[in-house]
């Protein structure tokens, strides 16, 4: 998966294409912003619907904005080559056959061999990331966390919250303590990010620490906003999940 842009003329509003994949797309709306490159942070809203017409997702509704980091995290097909052909400004609409979507795995909101349409819009782009940083470095989780906190002009660098899920996540393939490693580094630098104390909470209990997850899912609780069907899932989950460890103390 790759997010380099592969050269193309501008279509107009409104006239539809389909790629080599099968993806159909059309713009709704042009900007004149740049495109991303791997590494870079993407800054989205978006609606998912069925072909009926039907929604099941929308980060409008509740003035939620995701991220996407290009090239690097683990998306479905048929978005991460649609995110090649967006710029700053961009709102497109892409239509996803199964195979380009969840193909023949359900989601809690998505039926199996699913037609999904996305309306995207671009919203905004970072170059100067923490997830090219860690993207290049984390053979060496150790080395890499200890040049990163030497560095004078860290601050200056984009620190997405799913940029860290997602180091963290490499950085845990075959030792999930490096990923416990990533994820302290990453509220060091994201201290307000409830979702990052949620994770660790969650490599916490995988090591029998269930006072530091108790520790961990309170701070997560305390700083989740509640404000989105996510969040509020979240917050919900994670309530459960606390309340079943200190019964176990």
């Amino acid at each position: 998966m790759t997010a380099t842009v592969i050269a193309q003329q501008p279509r107009p509003i409104g006239d539809p294409v389909t790629t080599a994949s099968g993806l159909r797309y059309v713009y709704l709306q042009k900007g004149t912003g740049v495109r991303a490159n791997v590494g870079d942070v993407m800054v989205l809203h978006g609606i998912g619907r069925f072909r009926s017409g039907k929604e099941f997702w929308n980060s409008r509704s509740d003035d939620e904005p995701f991220e996407y980091v290009a090239g690097i995290e683990n998306v479905i097909p048929g978005f991460a080559e649609g995110m090649t052909y967006m710029r700053v400004g961009d709102r497109v609409e892409f239509q996803m056959k199964p195979e380009l979507g969840y193909g023949d795995h359900a989601t809690k909101d998505i039926p199996a061999n699913s037609t999904l349409v996305f309306d995207y819009e671009l919203l905004a782009i970072h170059s100067q990331t923490l997830s090219k940083l860690m993207y290049a470095g984390l053979g060496n989780v150790d080395s890499t966390l200890s040049v990163l906190r030497a560095m004078p002009n860290l601050n200056q660098y984009y620190a997405s919250v799913d940029g860290l899920l997602t180091d963290a996540a490499r950085a845990g393939w075959g030792n999930a303590v490096n990923s416990e490693k990533v994820l302290k580094f990453g509220i060091s630098l994201r201290p307000d990010a409830y979702r990052l104390y949620q994770a660790i909470a969650v490599q916490q209990i995988q090591r029998a620490g269930i006072a530091d997850a108790i520790t961990s899912y309170e701070a997560a609780l305390r700083l989740n906003p509640r404000k989105s069907k996510d969040q509020k899932e979240d917050y919900t989950l994670a309530t459960k999940t606390l309340a079943k460890l200190k019964a176990l103390k």
